[in-house]
């Protein structure tokens, strides 16, 4: 019998194998850690694509380990609203129209309605736009098919 020597053949030596399955298990903490980093990391890497500044790497581990944070918090139900200072209308300068846009969104339906009113510098209406929109994907969504309508 011939060693590997004398063949002329080289053997890989024999080794054990380990069987993942059953000495290393990951946890989903580890698995949502694991995808916070990799988004962020793809993030960086389009930021830096499209020539903006790339952050220094202690930058990049804060904005990981807060979003984490974020994350592994329990989620609470949303705040209600304050009520908000209201602003009243103010007349466009010179020969400006003033364009003033909002939407309603039904999450439960997915769809919405939409409503525009151009004003001049005298406070005339211009023209009143209005419409209903579907699939919408959520409010702002609604808001911004509003502006594009009124422009």
């Amino acid at each position: 019998m011939g060693s590997a020597a004398s063949d002329g053949k080289r053997r890989r030596p024999r080794h054990r194998h380990l069987d993942y399955t059953a000495t290393h298990y990951v946890t989903a903490a580890v698995v949502t850690r694991s995808c916070i980093a990799l988004w962020w990391c793809c993030t960086e890497r389009n930021i830096i694509r499209e020539g903006e500044q790339r952050r220094d790497p202690a930058g990049l581990v804060h904005s990981i380990q807060a979003t984490a944070e974020e994350w592994r918090r329990p989620q609470r139900s949303p705040a209600v609203p304050r009520p908000c200072r209201v602003r009243k209308w103010e007349i466009p300068k010179g020969d400006l129209v003033k364009v003033k846009c909002d939407a309603v969104y039904d999450p439960r339906m997915g769809n919405g309605g939409w409503g525009c009113i151009l004003q001049d510098s005298s406070g005339d209406v211009v023209t009143a736009l209005r419409g209903r929109t579907e699939a919408l994907m959520n409010a702002l969504h609604g808001e911004l098919v509003a502006c594009i309508q009124g422009t």
